[in-house]
């Protein structure tokens, strides 16, 4: 099945508290909040943004620190930003989520996320056997407007790209076990005149099926 993943940055409610002296200083901040040792962040003033991975955490001075090298990973290439940041900056958090169909607790499918550098995942919702996603590009006029849905391999510019359809195939976490079988095949966004891009789970079982498909708007792109 399609997996996707989906990158972030999370508002965590802390700023600058001191003007930074050069662009490799650490970080005087209001809080150090719930951040922790290793965690992703990132430092924007709506003008430009810095990603990094803080390095050490002074709790008591609220200062951060992120510096070059050592054994974190994916660790910092520089401890250099790109400017000096002003109290006017904001700290982020940098999230990536990744979503899959894997075999559950149970042994039946679900779909499972995968947070970050976590190494185990998380099982969210059991019974969902597929997922396929497809593309929106927008070739024409620039509008924001897709012309056309295709899968990830067949996207031609991923700056045109302004919506994401998605379409999930849940099942019972049971059977049915009455004498009707399931045997149908179920579109999975495509064309209702071909099999290409359906999905035949297992003919001939007695779980049942629903698919349930959206379509999301991609709201902070740039041209």
């Amino acid at each position: 099945t399609d997996a996707i993943s989906v990158r972030f940055m999370e508002p965590t409610g802390i700023q600058i508290f001191s003007p930074m002296p050069s662009v490799s200083a650490e970080l005087k901040v209001t809080t150090v909040g719930d951040l922790k040792l290793g965690d992703i962040i990132a430092l924007s003033d709506c003008d430009s943004a810095d990603i990094m991975q803080m390095t050490a955490i002074q709790t008591a001075s609220s200062m951060l620190q992120h510096n070059a090298g050592g054994a974190l990973v994916p660790g910092n290439a520089t401890q250099s930003l790109q400017k000096k940041y002003d109290t006017d900056a904001s700290v982020m958090r940098f999230v990536a989520r990744r979503y899959f169909i894997g075999t559950g607790a149970g042994g039946g499918p679900s779909l499972f996320r995968l947070e970050n550098q976590d190494t185990a995942a998380i099982e969210l919702i059991t019974g969902v056997e597929n997922m396929e996603i497809l593309y929106g590009e927008d070739t024409l006029n620039n509008d924001t407007i897709a012309e056309t849905y295709v899968s990830a391999a067949a996207v031609t510019n991923w700056d045109n790209v302004v919506s994401v359809r998605l379409s999930l195939l849940f099942r019972t976490i049971e059977e049915n076990f009455s004498n009707a079988l399931d045997d149908r095949t179920y579109n999975m966004l495509g064309d209702p005149t071909t099999t290409a891009d359906d999905f035949d789970p297992n003919p001939n079982d007695r779980y049942r099926r629903r698919v349930v498909t959206n379509t999301i708007q991609i709201r902070n792109r740039s041209n």
